[in-house]
């Protein structure tokens, strides 16, 4: 068992080293961090009373593609018994072993499969959830002497934040020290590059995503990607709303702002130019797209697989960055080659 494990810049995680053994707490909420979760770690064996985690661990089942990110780093994605659903995997030795039935899919959505999930015999499910009601669905598991923790890297707003989270999983496979030395090498290269375009004055626009069924859902200027984009250097165009996380417009209202922004990004599953006019011809309309400027992070991905981007992604953000500042600043990283995002084509 660790004697420290401190977090920076993650502010939805708290462990606390105990006589015998350690508590983790989990603040899995957007707000005020009301909804909490506490599990309790031992080195060896633990009681099974489905919150106390035995250490290290050797066969999880993991709930969500970000988990798969930050076990790659730790060089422990073997330890995964069990996914949601292989249409969320990309990494291909994991698919492999999906397809020789040596890890299970036991179902995306809820009620999962518990069946097939005590069949892997986990010693712990990681899951996500912002409240209780996500993992009532668990109680059976935890019943079985499993388990759960729950994971929320998601709510981090700081890009370092969410990386930090890697620490976590540190603890579970027993990595800790490197999943700290990952840590402060992706945060190191994550300022080192922040630093390059600090100080550029042009900052191009960027609009995000795309209508989908009537609303256009947009990060609010707090986000996530908000920070991303600022630290690569340009203007995102709803940077200055600071109160809401997801903003719900109608197309009307992004266009008015939107219509000449310099670059379009994230734009879900388009990989043309041509599949967003099938979706909408009035996006012909907006200056980047009429321009080509349209950029996706579906680099990698799969026709029956998952997105190396959404698997990737949380625990790597400098390499984020890296491709943003590619995309608005070329200058600044002329060697870089894209990790995630490309520019769509045509056709």
């Amino acid at each position: 068992m660790p004697i420290a494990l401190t977090f920076q810049q993650a502010k939805g995680v708290t462990y606390e080293r105990q006589a015998h053994g350690a508590r983790l707490v989990v603040r899995a909420s957007f707000d005020d961090g009301s909804n909490q979760f506490e599990n309790r770690f031992f080195d060896g064996p633990a009681p099974r009373d489905g919150r106390t985690i035995g250490l290290p661990v050797q066969r999880m089942v993991c709930l969500s593609s970000t988990h798969l990110g930050f076990l790659e780093e730790l060089d422990a994605i073997d330890r995964v018994v069990g996914v949601s659903a292989r249409r969320h995997v990309s990494h291909r030795a994991l698919l492999d072993r999906i397809a020789n039935g040596d890890v299970v899919e036991v179902g995306s959505g809820m009620p999962i499969d518990t069946e097939r999930l005590l069949a892997c015999r986990p010693d712990v499910v990681v899951t996500f959830g912002v409240n209780e009601s996500d993992v009532e669905p668990f109680a059976m598991i935890q019943r079985a002497g499993i388990p759960v923790l729950v994971v929320a890297e998601y709510t981090e707003d700081d890009p370092l934040g969410r990386a930090e989270w890697i620490k976590v999983f540190g603890l579970l496979v027993g990595k800790v020290d490197l999943a700290q030395t990952r840590y402060e090498e992706i945060a190191r290269q994550y300022e080192s590059l922040r630093a390059r375009v600090s100080a550029v004055k042009d900052r191009p626009t960027v609009l995000l995503n795309a209508s989908f069924q009537g609303i256009w859902y947009l990060p609010g200027g707090t986000s996530y990607m908000a920070r991303l984009l600022s630290d690569a250097g340009s203007d995102y165009l709803w940077k200055d709303d600071q109160g809401s996380r997801v903003l719900t417009l109608d197309f009307e209202t992004v266009f008015a702002r939107g219509k000449s922004a310099r670059y379009w990004l994230n734009v879900g599953f388009w990989k043309t130019l041509a599949d967003g006019l099938a979706n909408d011809p009035r996006y012909q309309h907006f200056d980047a797209f009429a321009a080509g400027r349209v950029f996706n992070h579906m680099a990698g991905a799969g026709e029956e697989s998952g997105t190396d981007y959404f698997e990737r992604g949380a625990a790597r953000p400098d390499l984020v960055l890296a491709d943003l500042i590619r995309i608005f600043h070329p200058p600044s990283l002329p060697m870089h080659e894209m990790v995630w995002y490309k520019q769509l084509p045509e056709r």
